[in-house]
């Protein structure tokens, strides 16, 4: 084989370094965009924001939007805990995580 130059080598680590590491932060950002998603403010604000006529496909967002509004209205009324789940809050962030979680389902700190 013949000798790479410094330049070589660099480049060639730089390219196997880049084809491990990006399809796992590229997995990370999809696991976000799923999580932005299933978003219920997200839903909320599509509902309000949502004027296109009325059809089949309106009753079925306005009842998703309900449906919303009620869960998130159960989760501030309720306490910490869920039945049988009892909720911890993120220091960092106050998102709710179950008790089990090691880390935060909002913002990915490790939970104390």
């Amino acid at each position: 084989m013949a000798d790479l130059g410094p330049l070589a080598v660099a480049w060639r680590l730089g390219v196997a370094v880049f084809v491990i590491v990006m399809p796992t932060v590229m997995f990370f950002q999809l696991l976000r965009f799923l999580e932005w998603l299933r978003d219920d403010e997200l839903i909320a604000r599509m509902d309000e924001h949502h004027d296109l006529g009325t059809d089949d496909r309106d009753g079925h967002l306005a009842t998703v939007a309900a449906q919303s509004r009620s869960a998130r209205a159960h989760t501030a009324s309720s306490s910490d805990s869920t039945g049988d789940q009892p909720l911890t809050r993120c220091d960092s962030c106050g998102t709710r995580n179950v008790a089990e979680a090691t880390y935060c389902s909002g913002c990915l700190e490790q939970l104390e």
